[in-house]
């Protein structure tokens, strides 16, 4: 039997200098237990151990316990960098990360960390911070056919992914006190609907109305990822199993 497994962080406060604490977080990983936590195994990192050792280790654990037809959920909120001059490799020539209690998750270690699970592994990973779109991919994406789903334009190996994303790489995103994150606030209205009980792309297409119901701006941005000509499957496969 296919096995659902994730890990939720959220980070409200970082020892990192130059960030606010975010009190809305706690909302946000209320959000993402009450959507996963019935069917998926969550591991809750809270926002005090959530360092960059510790959360690396969280994902690559699972590296040799999930098998092909598993899914892996991360799903993360608090603050995301993007630190120009650092990316050499990057076409924007910055480098994004998310931000954890003791330091910055590097784009390029999440990246290695998603696609480390085995071929046929289902990854989906939700980012609700800002310059959230550069924390899983360096080159752009290229618009697929929808125009709402987009795909990488450079394949890697490893296991397919999609991308779920607040933010656009180089812009920020939202935070409202009540309500949290824009992309956890969506998702939160889309497991409203009943949407969550279907596809991933039918979950996408109810959070990307929600944001343009909502007005929230930057839009959402969502992509696939992964070997040549994968993921696109994974778009039709249930969030549940």
């Amino acid at each position: 039997m296919a096995r659902h497994v994730g890990t939720v962080v959220g980070v409200a406060h970082t020892t990192v200098p130059g960030y606010r604490d975010l009190s809305a977080i706690e909302i946000d990983v209320a959000i993402y237990q009450q959507v996963f936590g019935a069917k998926y195994d969550l591991t809750t990192v809270p926002s005090s151990r959530a360092t960059v050792n510790t959360v690396h280790k969280s994902i690559i654990g699972l590296h040799d316990v999930l098998l092909p037809g598993d899914t892996f959920v991360f799903a993360y909120s608090g603050h995301g960098a993007q630190r120009p001059g650092l990316g050499v490799n990057e076409p924007d020539g910055a480098r994004e990360a998310l931000v954890l209690a003791d330091g910055e998750y590097r784009d390029v270690l999440l990246r290695n960390a998603l696609h480390g699970f085995d071929p046929g592994v289902r990854v989906v990973a939700l980012i609700d911070a800002c310059h959230a779109a550069g924390a899983t991919f360096i080159l752009p994406p290229t618009p697929a056919r929808s125009g709402i789903v987009w795909q990488r334009a450079l394949s890697v190996p490893g296991a397919s992914s999609l991308t779920m994303a607040a933010a656009p790489e180089d812009a920020l995103a939202k935070q409202r006190q009540n309500s949290g994150g824009q992309l956890t606030d969506c998702l939160r209205r889309a497991h409203a609907d009943g949407k969550s009980n279907g596809t991933w792309r039918e979950l996408w297409d109810t959070m990307s109305a929600w944001a343009i119901g909502y007005d929230y701006r930057p839009r959402p941005q969502a992509w696939l990822d992964g070997p040549e000509g994968s993921g696109e499957d994974l778009l039709h496969e249930s969030v549940f199993g």
